[in-house]
C-alpha cells in the first residue's frame, strides 16, 4: 500500500533527512515558518505512519528517520 503525504509532509521529511540529525517541533517550525503546534501535529502524524523515530529526552521529543 502507497503512502500519500502531504507537501508539509514532504518537507519535513527531505528536511530529516538531510540533516541526519534529530529535530524537535520548535527547529522545524522556524525552518518552514509555521506554528509550533501545526510542526508538533506534523512529526506526530509522520512517527504514527511509520517514518521516523521518537528520542524523548526530558519533556522533550525529538524526532529522526527510521533505520
Amino acid at each position: 500500500m502507497a503512502i500519500t503525504l502531504t507537501e508539509l509532509q514532504n518537507k519535513v521529511m527531505d528536511y530529516l533527512i538531510k540533516r541526519k540529525s534529530p529535530a524537535d517541533a520548535a527547529a522545524i517550525s522556524k525552518k518552514f515558518i509555521i506554528s509550533r503546534s501545526k510542526a508538533s501535529v506534523t512529526l506526530f502524524q509522520l512517527h504514527e505512519i511509520g517514518l521516523t523515530d521518537v528520542i524523548p529526552i526530558g519533556n522533550k521529543k525529538f524526532y529522526k528517520i527510521k533505520d
